[in-house]
């Protein structure tokens, strides 16, 4: 059976600035994954990798054996900014 979530050499910059450098993560079964950190170092950009708000610059991302290029449903970004509601 394939891991749900899998995340495979996974980069991405801005600019010169290197945010994620070869990540790989694998999730076997579907729920909730979290991940903490200190400001600035890549939480939210993954997030938009994940949900497919941003565009990898190398590697790969399956949701359900399903390559994430681009936002659906099936995975979402929240934003930490309450821009949601006034």
């Amino acid at each position: 059976m394939a891991d749900w979530l899998r995340i495979r050499n996974l980069g991405f910059s801005y600019g010169e600035k290197k945010i994620i450098d070869r990540f790989s993560f694998t999730a076997p079964v579907p729920g909730i994954v979290t991940c903490s950190g200190p400001s600035g170092c890549g939480k939210s950009t993954l997030g938009l990798l994940l949900s497919g708000h941003l565009t990898a610059q190398s590697g790969e991302i399956f949701l359900d054996e399903n390559a994430v290029r681009r936002p659906s449903r099936r995975c979402i970004a929240v934003s930490q900014d309450d821009d949601l509601f006034p």
